[in-house]
């Protein structure tokens, strides 16, 4: 899904496909979550750690 994304500057770390980006994420330590909701809120989260509370 991710890929798709990228043609639209999201996220914004500098890489020109999604083999690059995921290298790169893997690389730093982060996590993608796709976010969904009843409501119409969609969206990613890109995060090196998630709290919940």
């Amino acid at each position: 899904m991710l890929l798709e994304t990228l043609k639209y500057g999201f996220p914004t770390i500098e890489v020109s496909n999604i083999v690059e980006l995921e290298k790169l994420l893997k690389e730093k330590g982060y996590k993608v979550f796709y976010l969904t909701a009843s409501l119409g809120m969609w969206g990613y989260i890109i995060a090196k750690e998630i709290i919940l509370l």
